[in-house]
């Protein structure tokens, strides 16, 4: 810097910054709300917002403990600034028949640093029954009928 009284004598100083590693990982899913027979897929986008390197890897539950999870890649390092993808698939029974089960699934990341916050996303698969819609109606007009057949029958039997 150049003084405005003394334009001869001006000086640089030299001085040592540290800047601190900060660490902050964002996650979301898509989509949110999923309707599946068996398995489901999600895209997870994990962003790195901090300035330091970190390695995650993935992971899954659901309340009941109903669904597997496998996650493509299943761990990932992110650079600062950027946002790395992981093909999530969820997988697991469904119901028979009647409604829709709703599984609430949470995922999560996970860092080699025990300090370091638990990342969540929620998402909802809807996983539909085996036997649905008109297969159900199909079905109980088919049990309908064999059971209308068989009385019918017993009826004419003891008739005679």
């Amino acid at each position: 810097a150049i003084p405005s009284t003394e334009p001869d004598s001006s000086r640089v100083e030299e001085a040592t910054i540290e800047v601190l590693p900060v660490s902050e990982i964002l996650l979301e899913a898509h989509p949110r709300m999923a309707r599946v027979g068996r398995a489901g897929a999600f895209v997870l986008v994990a962003r790195n917002r901090g300035n330091e390197t970190v390695d995650v890897e993935f992971s899954g539950s659901d309340p009941e403990g109903a669904i597997r999870f496998n996650f493509d890649p299943a761990g990932v390092v992110i650079p600062p600034g950027e946002e790395v993808y992981s093909v999530a698939e969820a997988r697991g029974g469904r119901p028979f028949i009647g409604q829709d089960a709703q599984r609430s699934i949470t995922f999560r990341t996970v860092t080699p640093d025990p300090d370091a916050p638990e990342i969540m996303f929620d998402v909802v698969m809807l996983q539909r029954p085996w036997l649905a819609g008109i297969f159900t109606t199909i079905l109980v007009l088919v049990i309908a009928a064999i059971l209308f057949a068989i009385a019918f029958l017993v009826v004419g039997e003891i008739r005679k």
